[in-house]
This record gives structure tokens, sequence and C-alpha cells, in this order.
């Protein structure tokens, strides 16, 4: 619906994005159901978009996303994570990729094999 003017620079703010709260009720809460098959039908494509979308896509998305999953599931099988601070002290930071401005502090209990 629109023109971008030659020369202009334009930038989607996704850190926003994914916290749009029409989109994603109460977004700073943690809910993996969000990215279930059903909750997913009916969202756009570009409503969550952590590598970027379309010919300018991350090139290393499938592998990154390959390997997050393999490593996050190990991590979880073996400890239980909690975090010593409070939500409210995690201060994200832009860079190139977003990082936290300070330490995120968290205590690691090894699970017992059940």
């Amino acid at each position: 619906k629109f023109t971008i003017p030659k020369d202009v620079t334009c930038a989607i703010p996704v850190y926003k994005l994914h916290r749009d709260q029409e989109i994603f009720p109460n977004p700073e809460e943690f809910d993996a159901e969000r990215f279930s098959p059903e909750n997913c039908k009916n969202r756009h494509p570009y409503a969550y978009m952590p590598f970027s979308m379309g010919p300018r896509m991350c090139i290393g998305y499938q592998f990154a996303m390959m390997e997050l999953k393999v490593i996050v599931s190990k991590l979880l099988r073996k400890f239980e994570f909690t975090s010593l601070d409070p939500r409210s002290r995690s201060q994200e930071m832009f860079t190139v990729v977003l990082a936290n401005s300070k330490p995120l502090r968290i205590h690691l209990k090894q699970r017992t094999p059940a």
C-alpha cells in the first residue's frame, strides 16, 4: 500500500514486532503454544521473523534452528533453569544482535534420571 521513495532507509523493529500484544497476548510471558500449528495457521507469516524474511533471510537460518533445538533439548533434559534476578532487571540492548546489557544470572540444578 506504500511507495517507498528512492534513497530512503527502512527498518523493521523486530523486537517490537515480536511483542505486539494484538498478535502475542502477554508477550513477555513464555508460552510455547504460541508456535503450535493451530495457533500459527491464522497468523500472518511475517508476524514472527527472528531471522528476517524473504530474499534477504539469513542464510544460516535452517542450520541455526536445528542447532538451537538440539542444544536446548539436551540442556533441558539435564538441567532445571532458574533465574536469580527478577525479569525487571533484564535490560535488552540493541546491537547487531539482541543482547542483554548486564550478565544474566541463572542457577542450574542437575536433573535426576527418572
